[in-house]
């Protein structure tokens, strides 16, 4: 959190009079890496590799381990490649909340700032890992200008691409963040207060998963 309330890190402009900064955020390498769906895939795939040639019978064990060298090679890149990306989104990303708006600046190639008014959200969803970490997205509301799924990502709920929601990704706090985004969004609309079972929604247009700023179980 900044120690000043009118300038958002990463951001050139302050805010603008009468608005306050309420909370801002980065996601974070080791969220990114543990909870990354690739590298799970990628991790598969590569036990699968390394156990194959021990499961063939063979009498000689010497290209067997020499599969094995090169799938610890293959996995060092990978870990690597993934490792520096996570690091290059980490710097480059600033989340913030404010009493008036949600603020996503990003960009490793092309910085931008991504601004949504409180008032264009048609609620918002939390996913809640065990460790306390997770993602909020945020629907829009029903006709309003959408950026490209490909623009926001990583920044975006996945496989919602059809119609790309932003999100606020491999939070450490996600709940810190979701008590403070419904606070804000309670204060400037017609939005419903949630208690732990309900959501936060605008009027009729309600979705579970469970959604809403309540959790949802990894």
């Amino acid at each position: 959190m900044s120690d000043r309330h009118d300038i958002i890190p990463g951001v050139e402009k302050p805010l603008p009079r009468g608005e306050k900064l309420l909370w801002t955020g980065k996601p974070q390498v080791g969220l990114q890496l543990r909870h990354s769906l690739f590298l799970r895939l990628a991790g598969l795939w590569l036990a699968l590799a390394a156990v194959l040639p021990f499961l063939q019978p063979s009498g000689d064990g010497g290209p067997a381990l020499a599969h094995l060298a090169w799938v610890g090679v293959t996995a060092a890149v990978v870990l690597a490649l993934a490792s520096g990306f996570a690091w290059m989104v980490h710097r480059t990303t600033t989340y913030a909340i404010t009493d008036r708006r949600v603020v996503l600046a990003h960009g490793i190639a092309l910085p931008s700032v991504l601004n949504i008014p409180l008032e264009r959200l048609a609620g918002a969803s939390s996913k809640v890992n065990p460790d306390g970490s997770g993602d909020i997205s945020l629907p829009l509301n029903d006709g309003e200008e959408r950026v490209g799924y490909a623009l926001l990502w990583p920044h975006a709920r996945p496989w919602k691409v059809g119609r790309p929601e932003p999100s606020l990704r491999w939070l450490a706090d996600v709940e810190e963040a979701s008590a403070v985004l419904t606070g804000a969004a309670v204060a400037v609309g017609d939005f419903e207060e949630m208690d732990d079972d309900s959501t936060m929604d605008r009027g009729e247009g309600r979705h579970h998963e469970r959604t809403g700023l309540a959790e949802s179980a990894a």
